[in-house]
């Protein structure tokens, strides 16, 4: 005979059916919120910093298309400083896929670019404009 508690636990024993079936419940439970938090994440991603190799004036003296090596559809551009002698760009990009591509973001400067150059900050480097 066994002895049991008041909710029916077995004391000598292992869980009862019952109590296996909540656990296994809770279980799968806990396993699907962790697999929608995950993907929830990976849809929102996460901005990453690229090294532009180069830029190209669009139209006006005032937009400016970054060209970056990496096949990503999800790009944005911003400009996060600027002098009278140079423009601080920065090219960010999400869940980059794998290829040998050239892509670009563009950016709307305040004013002309004129003679400023227009430079990386992750590497310092100024960047050469491309042909159009």
């Amino acid at each position: 005979m066994a002895l049991r508690c008041a909710g029916g636990a077995d004391l000598m024993g292992g869980p009862t059916r019952r109590e296996w079936g909540i656990g296994v419940v809770v279980g799968a439970l806990l396993l699907v919120g962790a697999f929608v938090a995950y993907a929830w994440w990976d849809l929102e991603g996460s901005w990453n910093g690229r090294a532009a190799v180069g830029y190209e004036i669009r139209g006006d003296d005032e937009t400016v298309l970054l060209v970056y090596g990496g096949c990503n559809p999800e790009v944005r551009a911003r400009v996060t400083g600027r002098t009278d002698e140079r423009v601080l760009v920065i090219i960010e990009t999400r869940r980059e896929r794998k290829g040998d591509c050239l892509m670009g973001g563009e950016v709307t400067l305040s004013s002309p670019l004129g003679d400023r150059r227009v430079v990386d900050p992750y590497s310092g480097a100024t960047l050469q404009l491309q042909p159009n």
